[in-house]
């Protein structure tokens, strides 16, 4: 145990809430799953789409960054025609083939995408123009998901640890999380390259599938500010999923910025919260 380790899992902070003023930026990063599964009724597709809209209206982002959603300027035209909470029109959608989108009223100036083995996990960066003086690069970021949620639910619900079998599955488990962080750790390494080569002060914003003991969480955060550990309060926990407590959703600023306030929200179509931070230049 270690006070910097206590520091990245409970905040003890408080945060001044200055949002929408002209020098501040509020981001939010939010594994939306999808948003909704082919197989959901209208009904229940009609549900989610409007809680999708309700927190892009309820946070009031100059910038998000989504993970998980295949089409999203689809999804935001769907939002759009909802005669509650419609989304800004201010607001552009950068995506390419994948489903890493980003949502901002910002003017873009560049972007870039790459993916690694899937049209999910990848990172993409945009050169956004904060003022005019300020060029920030935000990338958004989703690394190897582990894929052991389903054996873990089975292990979890019918497990026996006097059976042999269970075991058995316990180590397929290890086995298939030490796959997946080896890779998740190449996969950091390239993004770090990337941030290190950067014209413009960077925001790091996503889903790494790590907690923050990992290696992917060390070399990513490497130089810059983590915004819970600055700003949070309370229990990082940012998926509710079937493996509870973990915190893997993150934003990451550069040392010009000063984190002003930060906080995780709930979604009930996802499985993980949505964060937020509001950051200002420091004077």
């Amino acid at each position: 145990m270690g006070w910097g380790y206590v520091r990245s899992y409970i905040g003890f902070n408080s945060s001044r809430i200055k949002e929408n003023l002209e020098h501040n930026i509020k981001l939010s990063s939010f594994n939306a799953h999808s948003i909704v599964p082919k197989d959901q009724k209208n009904t229940e597709k009609s549900k989610a789409y409007f809680e999708f809209a309700t927190l892009i209206a309820q946070e009031k982002s100059q910038i998000f960054c989504f993970q998980e959603v295949p089409n999203l300027p689809y999804a935001i035209k769907k939002c759009r025609a909802l005669k509650q909470n419609p989304v800004d029109p201010a607001y552009k959608t950068i995506q390419g083939k994948g489903s890493l989108g980003i949502l901002t009223k910002l003017p873009v100036i560049k972007t870039q995408s790459k993916y690694f083995e899937s049209s999910t996990n990848g990172y993409q960066w945009a050169d956004i123009k904060w003022n005019d003086r300020q060029i920030i690069r935000v990338f958004n970021v989703h690394l190897q998901s582990n894929g052991i949620t389903g054996m873990t639910e089975e292990v979890r619900k019918n497990g026996n640890l006097k059976e042999k079998k269970t075991w058995s599955r316990i180590k397929g488990i290890m086995g298939r999380y030490k796959k997946a962080a080896q890779k998740r750790a190449l996969q950091a390494e390239e993004i770090a390259k990337e941030i290190q080569e950067s014209p413009h002060p960077v925001i790091i914003c996503g889903d790494f599938n790590d907690v923050p003991l990992s290696y992917s969480y060390r070399i990513l955060s490497m130089g810059l500010q983590d915004s819970f550990k600055e700003k949070g309060n309370g229990f990082a926990t940012t998926y509710t999923g079937p493996i509870p407590g973990l915190r893997i959703d993150y934003i990451f600023v550069a040392p010009l910025f000063q984190i002003t306030s930060f906080y995780t929200g709930k979604r009930n179509f996802s499985d993980h919260k949505p964060v937020s931070t509001i950051i200002e230049p420091r004077l």
